[in-house]
């Protein structure tokens, strides 16, 4: 194998490692997310039963810190989306380098 070809294995080795990391981020911090949501507006529930239901305001401020947590998770997944959208275009760009450095056969060869 040339040199390049195997520079070019590299590139698109690295790459899609980098897009399959960026793919299972993206997958999973909606899920945190959503599962915080559900522990914290659990805890909120159980801390007003044990309360007797008196204070509005726990409740509340309970609530407002399990938004807050799926807020914080869906923010981080949108900020992995280029991570996602760059190596799909740069595994995209090595192939298309790769088609282009392909050794022709000329007449000279034969």
């Amino acid at each position: 194998m040339s040199g390049y070809r195997l520079h070019t294995a590299r590139k698109l080795k690295i790459w899609r490692a980098i897009l399959c990391i960026s793919v299972i981020l993206f997958g999973g911090l909606p899920g945190v997310g959503i599962f915080t949501t559900i522990v914290s507006l659990l805890r909120a529930l159980d801390t007003m039963g044990l309360a007797g239901g008196e204070d509005p305001q726990v409740l509340a401020e309970k609530i407002s810190l399990s938004i807050m947590s799926t807020l914080g998770a869906a923010v981080v997944s949108l900020l992995v989306l280029p991570a996602i959208i760059i190596p799909l275009v740069m595994i995209e760009r090595t192939k298309k380098q790769e088609v282009l450095h392909k050794p022709t056969l000329d007449e000279s060869t034969l």
